[in-house]
């Protein structure tokens, strides 16, 4: 993480040119989906239950739920925003985690007599074993895969992150545009005997728009800096900081006040002074106060490499937009 001043971008020498994808894609608000569709992909979840239409974005948020709301079986739910939001929960209600304790009574060493042996307790807690039959990495983007080819999706359409360990796999599977890794992608949890826990997607298809220009390099690396400015640092302000200065001030006298029943026009009274000068008149010296130079090393980064990419943009009217970068 770079500190937060005396720091600044530069072009590496090998730096690829900036991609010039200029696509950008909307979903559009207003996104719907029947309920016949809803309930095929409950049925391949394993979700009993029929489709219940939901109050929208006013009400509950959602366009269709399929299975209880309390976590006592498996449910499905369809969100009404654009991207038609999709969450599935596997049986949530009930235990979720085993412990041990050991009971202690606490008593004043007052009250204890000389003579008393406290007996010997055994406070060992059962080792937890891990479940069985988690999947491997493998293992688990291939069921995720397999998912994706139920609701219909091609997983050639997206790259895959993937981790898993004794306890737990998952899955996150980014969906790409023309090549171009987006943000918005399906996760996927699996616990034991390769169950599937917990599932996020979106169900919404957005439609390309554009062209939108990009900005060159010089641009880029100027913005940057500006973004290091704001935080502090950049050169504008290590320049500055750089710099000896001297603070010197000049406390103004009072000024007379006129006896009754003379009075003073306003426009007669001194007016302020402009910066660095006093008002007219004996002032009291102030002795002049030397603020210590700060040294500052800059320190650059240099870029080495750049991809191509999408960012989220929300829209007041509830359009969600993947634009170019």
């Amino acid at each position: 993480m770079p500190a937060f001043m005396g720091f600044t971008y530069a072009a590496g020498p090998d730096l690829p040119a900036l991609p010039t994808n200029s696509t950008g894609y909307q979903y559009p608000p207003g996104a719907t989906v029947d309920a016949a569709t809803v309930a095929d992909l409950a049925s391949a979840l394993g979700v009993e239950g029929e489709p219940v239409a939901g109050g929208g974005t006013d009400v509950d948020g959602l366009s269709w739920r399929v299975g209880p709301d309390d976590g006592s079986a498996p449910s499905l739910t369809v969100g009404a925003d654009a991207q038609l939001s999709v969450n599935y929960s596997t049986t949530w209600a009930g235990p979720t985690s085993v412990g041990c304790a050991v009971a202690v009574t606490q008593v004043p060493a007052s009250e204890v007599p000389a003579t008393t042996v406290a007996a010997p307790t055994d406070t060992t807690c059962p080792e937890v074993e891990a479940p069985v039959g988690v999947p491997t990495a493998d293992e688990a983007e291939a069921l995720a895969a397999d998912v994706l080819e139920e609701v219909g999706l091609d997983p050639a359409s997206f790259s895959f992150d993937t981790y898993a360990d004794d306890w737990a796999a998952s899955v996150t599977a980014y969906g790409q545009f023309d090549g171009v890794r987006s943000p918005v992608a399906w996760g996927f949890g699996f616990g034991e005997n390769s169950e599937l826990q917990w599932m996020n997607g979106t169900l919404a298809t957005p439609i390309a728009t554009g062209p939108y220009p990009l900005i060159g390099l010089d641009e880029a690396l100027q913005r940057l800096d500006e973004q290091n400015m704001w935080f502090g640092g950049g050169p504008a302000v290590m320049n500055d900081m750089a710099a000896t200065s001297e603070a010197t001030t000049d406390v103004a006298p009072e000024l007379p006040v006129p006896e009754p029943p003379v009075s003073v026009p306003m426009e007669s009274l001194p007016a302020d002074p402009p910066p660095g000068e006093s008002i007219p008149g004996e002032s009291i010296p102030v002795d002049t106060v030397p603020v210590d130079t700060v040294p500052v090393e800059v320190t650059v980064s240099t870029l080495v490499d750049v991809r191509a990419d999408l960012w989220w943009a929300w829209d007041d009217d509830g359009s969600v937009w993947l634009l170019p970068a």
